[in-house]
């Protein structure tokens, strides 16, 4: 018996383009050679930054608001992304509709979920997946629901139905947010401001660490497009590390940041996203994306490898999004492209993992060897 198990980790996926949706048939937008990456592992976890919807047509026209058709998690399933994390910020664009019917399209496929809920029991049950003897307990929290966006603000007694870190924005209380900015760096403000929330974090981590080997925690937290983690990111991380957490997989800034200690992953950027609709271009960074592998050893139930690749998406001969991993995009580029890619690679690692490198067979070590 193999007693290697190997989990892989993508960034935020998204359907972002109404237009670029519309035409699009989703099929094949994920290259063979990067599928056949996802049938290499156990398990493979990606951030569903898009709600999957019966009809696309209805879908809130307000700004960043997003939705997808059943066909675009099904082309996800069939490539070899076995779960997602569904709390993020644009969970409730379509509403407490959208998000129930999320859940049920994505049980129909048989796509594992975590972080909204359609009731309060399957909230308080967590999600635990036994590989090879070993159990592993994902979690998945979000800062916010875009709710100064889309206005759907939950009840107080459906609050279960999506795992928050804190209250939900409010577009209007300019002072909070004035304060909020000014302490956001002071752990106790932090903490007190949030406490209710943060207790029903702990208590998840407690139960989950009873119940398993490794805690993995998907954290929808950032601030987009930054080049450096910000204070909160980091005082929430520090928090969940100390709560018991085993990893931390981060999601929702669009750009790959930096990792600590091999534990914390505060960002691995956009795994599949429309290009052009990035509204705070760095020079494409926007479209590449951290493929994180954690290897462990099932007998010993210890980590035994920390391995990443990186993914590109662009624009193919259909001008539909299709993500790439990185080697093969460089195999068919000019030079002045491969040139332009080198430049990138060279400064997402360096962002990641403080190294200033690029080799063409795309494969970087954190932690143990390739596997």
């Amino acid at each position: 018996m193999n007693d290697e198990i190997k989990l892989t980790f993508t960034g935020d996926i998204m359907c972002d383009n109404l237009e670029v949706m519309k035409k699009n048939n989703f099929k094949n937008f994920i290259d063979d050679d990067l599928k056949k990456r996802f049938k290499e592992s156990d398990y493979v976890v990606g951030n569903l930054e898009t709600p999957i919807i019966k009809d696309i047509n209805s879908i809130n026209k307000t700004k960043y608001s997003f939705g997808a058709p059943l066909d675009f998690a099904k082309e996800l399933k069939d490539s070899g992304i076995t779960m997602v994390s569904t709390a993020n910020n644009h969970c409730l664009d379509c509403g407490e509709k959208g998000l129930k019917e999320n859940i049920e399209l994505l049980d129909n496929i048989g796509m594992d979920h975590i972080g909204t809920y359609k009731s309060r029991e399957e909230r308080n049950s967590i999600f635990i997946k036994e590989i090879k003897g070993m159990k592993f307990a994902f979690i998945s929290y979000t800062y916010g629901t875009n709710a100064f966006l889309n206005n759907n603000y939950l009840d107080l007694e459906k609050e279960y139905m999506v795992n928050l870190f804190k209250k939900q924005e409010s577009q209007y209380n300019i002072f909070k947010k004035i304060k909020d900015k000014f302490f956001e760096n002071v752990h106790i403000y932090f903490y007190m401001r949030d406490k209710k929330f943060l207790i029903q974090v702990r208590k998840d981590i407690e139960i989950a660490k009873k119940q398993a080997d490794i805690v993995i925690f998907c954290m929808h937290s950032g601030g987009q497009y930054n080049r450096k983690v910000e204070h909160y990111t980091k005082n929430l991380s520090n928090y969940l590390i100390k709560c018991g957490v085993d990893f931390i997989i981060g999601n929702h800034p669009h750009v790959v940041l930096k990792h600590k200690k091999n534990n914390i992953f505060y960002s691995l950027g956009n795994f599949y996203a429309t290009p052009f609709s990035n509204h705070n271009q760095r020079d494409d960074i926007p479209n590449y994306s951290v493929l994180l592998d954690l290897t462990f050893n099932s007998k010993n139930k210890t980590i035994k490898g920390i391995n990443y690749s990186l993914v590109k998406t662009i624009i193919d001969d259909n001008d539909l999004p299709k993500t790439y991993l990185i080697e093969n995009i460089y195999k068919k580029n000019t030079d002045e492209e491969r040139k332009k890619l080198e430049r990138h690679v060279k400064q997402i690692n360096k962002n990641f993992n403080k190294q200033y490198t690029f080799n063409v067979s795309n494969k970087y070590i954190l932690l143990g060897g390739i596997s």
